[in-house]
């Protein structure tokens, strides 16, 4: 994860596990795949059924709900292995306030992997 991606997912977090299950798993994973098993399913028969819209949508909207479950959990692993890296917090859930925000911590992380995971110059390696 970068730092891009880390303040999206901060964002994105705030929907909860639910929410996110709802709108990005069923919504906009597993209705246009349920849309597209339908349409595959009524070209084969040559009409459209319920048989074909249950076969089709069914599957694919529990399908989505695991999917964004698995796409949650997995992002949410990356964000707190970042979130400990920023800022050294072991719970990313309650991290604590930081006095002058996170550009400073961003900039110092940005500086430590562009030299390979050093401390920058005269840094010493403590933390502040």
């Amino acid at each position: 994860m970068n730092i891009p991606q880390f303040f999206r997912w901060t964002r994105i977090r705030k929907l909860g596990r639910q929410r996110f299950n709802i709108v990005f798993g069923v919504l906009i994973f597993g209705f246009p795949v349920g849309a597209a098993l339908v349409a595959w399913f009524s070209y084969l028969e040559g009409r459209i059924s319920s048989w074909t819209a249950a076969v089709g949508f069914c599957p694919a909207l529990v399908g989505g709900y695991i999917f964004g479950a698995v796409v949650w959990t997995i992002t949410e692993r990356k964000y707190r292995k970042m979130a400990e890296q920023l800022i050294g917090a072991t719970d990313a859930w309650q991290p604590k306030p930081i006095e002058g925000g996170f550009a400073p911590l961003v900039k110092e992380f940005v500086q430590k992997h562009k030299q390979g995971g050093k401390p920058a110059e005269g840094d010493g390696g403590e933390t502040k």
